[in-house]
């Protein structure tokens, strides 16, 4: 019965809108139960996170971590925080699924620095794959939809390519592409990045493919059931919010908790 309005279900339950305003405030009260998950046998994640509202008298707004096993693709935890996707928040979750017996052969992430700093910390030897269509896009967003630049339009072309990319050929034809335009263009775009913002964008869209290019093709290189990008968690999210969106009504506290049992259900769900 889930997105009913409590109108409909006292229509369909055939209680009255106070008990079922007490049911309801019952179960949001406590915390979902601990969910029995085998974590040593689980060997492909994604983490990311997603944003809500800000609470009462608060800058800050309310982030929801959450890690999905890739393979069956539930969640496997999630926790709610004020501190973003920063390292204090990251890093004892990791330690916490560590001590759970998690020890993942490979992870997918959007590339936070943070948050890469966290799982290079709790498992070295970790496959950390980032997100694909995470660098296409922001690159494509710093070189603009027209870029000006000889140097600016061919770096567009190659990156262009770059969440479409699936076998090893086309990897290696990308590596060499970027490598011939860095060879060419590297120096010139570090020398005239303060002559504007378009050119400074074009020096951050190059320092981001240079730190990201050795984590880029493990899907291809070690394992195709490495996830290439993080969309399975974006998607997640999507039915998330639309799902929480029509819960409006409750307060701030009851909406977190709110968070967390969805996902406690989508977690234990047989299906």
């Amino acid at each position: 019965m889930e997105g009913y309005s409590i109108r409909k279900l006292t229509k369909r339950c055939k209680h009255s809108r106070s008990t079922l305003d007490r049911i309801i405030h019952y179960w949001l009260d406590r915390e979902p139960p601990r969910l029995y998950i085998d974590y040593s046998v689980i060997e492909h994640i994604l983490i990311d996170a997603t944003y809500f509202h800000k609470r009462p008298n608060s800058k800050k707004k309310s982030c929801f971590i959450v890690l999905i096993d890739s393979d069956t693709l539930k969640p496997i935890y999630w926790e709610h925080t004020t501190s973003g996707e920063s390292y204090k928040s990251i890093y004892p979750i990791l330690i916490k699924l560590r001590e759970l017996g998690l020890s993942p052969l490979s992870i997918t992430t959007d590339g936070n620095l943070n948050v890469l700093r966290a799982i290079r910390l709790v498992w070295s030897e970790i496959a950390i794959q980032r997100c694909l269509f995470h660098i296409q896009s922001q690159s494509v967003s710093w070189l603009r939809e027209k870029p000006k630049t000889k140097e600016a339009r061919t770096l567009k072309r190659i990156v262009g390519t770059l969440s479409e990319i699936d076998s090893q050929k086309e990897a290696l034809r990308f590596i060499r592409l970027y490598e011939l335009w860095r060879a060419k263009y590297g120096q010139k775009v570090i020398e005239r990045a303060k002559e504007s913002i378009a050119k400074k964008d074009i020096k951050k869209t190059m320092t981001l493919i240079d730190n990201a290019l050795k984590d880029i093709f493990h899907h291809i290189e070690i394992d195709p059931n490495i996830q290439s990008t993080t969309n399975m968690v974006e998607s997640f999210f999507g039915h998330l919010k639309e799902s929480y969106r029509t819960h409006k009504g409750l307060s701030t506290e009851h909406r977190i908790q709110w968070l967390k049992w969805w996902c406690w259900f989508k977690s234990s769900a047989t299906k």
